[in-house]
C-alpha cells in the first residue's frame, strides 16, 4: 500500500522542504520560496527588498513529481543549482520541453504551447452517425 502513497509522501516533503530554502542571488539579496494560498502547488520565488517590500522573482510548479521552473534568465541556474542539491534532480529542460502533457517552445519574446503528442495519444476519435440521438 505504500506505493500508493508513495508521490504523495514525496510532494509533502518536497513542498516542506521548498519553504526553507533560501537563494542567493548575484547581487547578495535573497530569494525564499512561499507556497501560494490559492493553489498549494505553486510555489514563488520572492525577492524580499526591505522596509515590508517583495517582489515575485518567479514561480515553481508542482505536479506529482514534476517541476517547472519560470523565472527571469539569469535567475534561473542559480535556482537549478539549489534545487539540484537539494533534490534528486538530475537535469533541467529549458527552451523546449514537454511539462504534464503540454510541449513548450519558449524564445525571449513569447512561448508556444501545444498538445500534439497529448492529442495523439491520449486523445481518441470518435464516430457519430448524423441521425445518432444525442442521448446516445
Amino acid at each position: 500500500m505504500d506505493f500508493l502513497l508513495s508521490p504523495k509522501l514525496w510532494w509533502t516533503k518536497l513542498s516542506n522542504d521548498l519553504k526553507d530554502l533560501e537563494i542567493e542571488i548575484n547581487d547578495g539579496r535573497v530569494l525564499t520560496i512561499q507556497q501560494n494560498p490559492v493553489d498549494p502547488c505553486v510555489f514563488m520565488l520572492i525577492d524580499k527588498e526591505g522596509e515590508g517590500k517583495a517582489h515575485v522573482r518567479g514561480l515553481l510548479l508542482t505536479h506529482v513529481d514534476d517541476l517547472m521552473l519560470l523565472t527571469e534568465p539569469e535567475v534561473q541556474p542559480l535556482v537549478h543549482k539549489v534545487l539540484k542539491e537539494k533534490f534528486p534532480i538530475e537535469d533541467w529542460e529549458v527552451s523546449n520541453f514537454e511539462y504534464v502533457g503540454c510541449e513548450f517552445d519558449c524564445h525571449p519574446e513569447y512561448v508556444n504551447i501545444t498538445q500534439v503528442t497529448y492529442a495523439k495519444n491520449r486523445v481518441d476519435k470518435v464516430d457519430i452517425m448524423p441521425d445518432q440521438n444525442d442521448q446516445d
